[in-house]
């Protein structure tokens, strides 16, 4: 990389102190800027990277290296006229073509440039950017916006769409026969793709929005029921009792296009979410609101483990949106990871006891406290969001009652468990959690093992009921039946420690204790609690056998 001798020469000239301390930021090297924001970006200090990468960029303005790397980072931050500014400034090239034709693309439908928006259709249709989704749906909102409503309609047809486009092509058809007022056909396109099971939540809510509109308010209500408390769904109930829209977005072309954006890279985020945030912050600055987009944005952070990133955007979720107390739930979670439970206790619970805070934000709260072990206080939190919630599902019943079993109150944790079994009997978690409790307690072992085999009827390949399967084996004897489950159950969840732990049992059991103190070195390194640490060290240092006669903790 090059300095820039013209600003170099200048200021060793000059006299001044502010001469001495341009001299001072160009006599740095660039070189060493770039490898200390990139060592910042890797332990998640953007805001250090974002400096020192800009430093470099002062001293060596045309490095493409420098420039495409600070083009990134500025858009993991949000800091939209800086990604705006470099992205104009850099060439064809480099893996980032797709994100930089979705920028124009934001900047065409920001300023009603039809035009140009269709001809950037035109480029990502070329490069199959999103497939075959993306051109067509963008040409029709920009034929929309243009004021030819009737001929953006005639553009979304589902029925002609590939099969990799039909779901997001009638979307898009849904909600533009929404912003045209077409209510009722607007209500039985979202009807379709709810029965088809496209997406969750934000379908209901807009579907429930469609409803209201025709004046079924039955039908609304009927959408925004949940077996769980939701947040979402509460304020969507509140805004019907008021007479309010349920969803009030803005302008329809960029709402229409950001749900777009956002489902797309929700997608790809399921499978990569450090690859999908470039495009889950496109569809925020592509939304005239910060709502469900914004919530995903925040929801990929947090699992991207750039946990003041994902605060921040969860906070630009104002307090009156639909989408506040999903937005309360990342912040609280964010603060968890950066070592501030209390102050994420402390918010959650504010919010349970502020005025109108219903069954949602009570299990909000519970659900940290029992994530923070204080198991008693979040059964309690359980029991008020149910008083509140009226109708209690199996999910309020399941929470209650694992949040008794990990206090070790099996009195009143068996029958809120069995009271979930009863409203969801082929429900895995409830079957898996129910039978491995009694197994584990080595209670009604057969009816254990029998709702646990229910269990992976439903869900055959998920590692807990997996697990629970082996260590059922385990606990009646049956050692070597217990090796293949928890071999299956480990490779689909490497990072439990809990698993790992299991098979290390079994392995010992069946002679293999080489593997077995593998096994437990393995679970030592997966942030164990004090607990399971204390454990584990007794069985790597002394094995299963003379850890247990030693008086030291028992199995797992």
């Amino acid at each position: 990389m090059r300095t820039c001798s013209a600003l170099l020469a200048a200021a060793l000239l000059a006299g001044t102190p502010a001469a001495a301390r341009l001299a001072m930021k160009t006599n740095a090297d660039p070189v060493a800027d770039y490898a200390i924001g990139t060592a910042a970006f890797a332990r998640s200090d953007l805001g250090e990277a974002a400096r020192h990468y800009q430093d470099a960029l002062e001293a060596d303005p045309d490095n493409l290296t420098l420039k495409r790397a600070a083009f990134g980072l500025a858009l993991m931050r949000g800091d939209r006229a800086q990604a705006d500014r470099l992205a104009s400034a850099l060439p064809s090239g480099g893996g980032q073509d797709s994100v930089r034709l979705l920028l124009r693309l934001v900047r065409a439908f920001e300023r009603h440039d039809w035009r140009g928006a269709n001809a950037i259709a035109g480029e990502a249709e070329r490069a199959k950017i999103y497939g075959d989704a993306l051109a067509p749906i963008a040409r029709a909102w920009a034929k929309f916006g243009s004021g030819d409503r009737a001929g953006g309609l005639a553009m979304l047809r589902p029925e002609t769409a590939s099969p990799g486009a039909f779901a997001a092509v009638a979307e898009a058809r849904a909600r533009m026969l929404g912003a045209m007022g077409r209510w009722g056909e607007a209500r039985q396109a979202y009807a379709g793709l709810l029965l088809g099971g496209e997406r969750g939540v934000d379908l209901r809510v807009a579907a429930a929005d469609a409803a209201a509109h025709m004046g079924d308010e039955t039908a609304a209500r009927e959408l925004l029921v949940e077996q769980e408390p939701g947040g979402v769904l509460e304020r969507a109930h509140a805004r019907l009792d008021a007479g309010r829209a349920i969803a009030d977005e803005g302008d329809p072309t960029r709402t229409g296009m950001a749900a777009l954006l956002g489902a797309l890279a929700g997608e790809l985020g399921a499978r990569q979410p450090q690859a999908a945030l470039p495009f889950a912050r496109i569809a925020t600055f592509m939304a005239p609101r910060a709502g469900v987009e914004t919530l995903r944005l925040a929801d990929l952070l947090l699992r991207a483990k750039q946990y003041d990133l994902a605060r921040l955007a969860a906070v630009d979720i104002p307090e009156n949106a639909l989408w506040a107390g999903e937005a309360r739930t990342v912040k609280a979670q964010a603060l968890i990871h950066a070592e501030r439970r209390d102050a994420a206790l402390a918010l959650l619970r504010h919010a349970a006891e502020a005025r109108g805070a219903g069954a949602f934000e009570w299990a909000q709260l519970a659900t940290a406290q029992a994530d923070a072990k204080l198991y008693a206080e979040a059964a309690a939190s359980f029991s008020r969001a149910m008083v509140l919630s009226g109708t209690v599902g199996w999910p309020l019943w399941f929470q209650r009652g694992s949040a008794y079993e990990q206090g070790k109150d099996w009195a009143h944790a068996e029958p809120d468990l069995r009271r979930a079994l009863a409203l969801a009997p082929r429900q895995p978690i409830v079957l898996n959690y129910l039978g491995y409790s009694l197994i584990d307690r080595g209670l009604k072992t057969d009816e254990g093992m029998r709702l646990i085999q229910q269990a992976l009827e439903g869900a055959a390949n998920d590692p807990a009921i997996l697990d629970s399967l082996g260590w059922a084996y385990y606990r009646t004897g049956r050692y070597a039946d217990a090796v293949l489950p928890l071999e299956r159950a480990v490779a689909g969840a490497p990072g439990d420690a809990s698993v790992a732990e299991h098979l290390g049992d079994a392995y010992w059991q069946v002679g293999r204790r080489i593997e077995a103190r593998y096994r437990w070195n393995a679970a030592a390194t997966l942030d164990p609690d004090a607990e399971e640490t204390a454990r584990l060290a007794a069985k790597i240092d002394y094995g299963l056998d003379r850890a247990v006669l030693a008086g030291g903790p028992p199995p797992a």
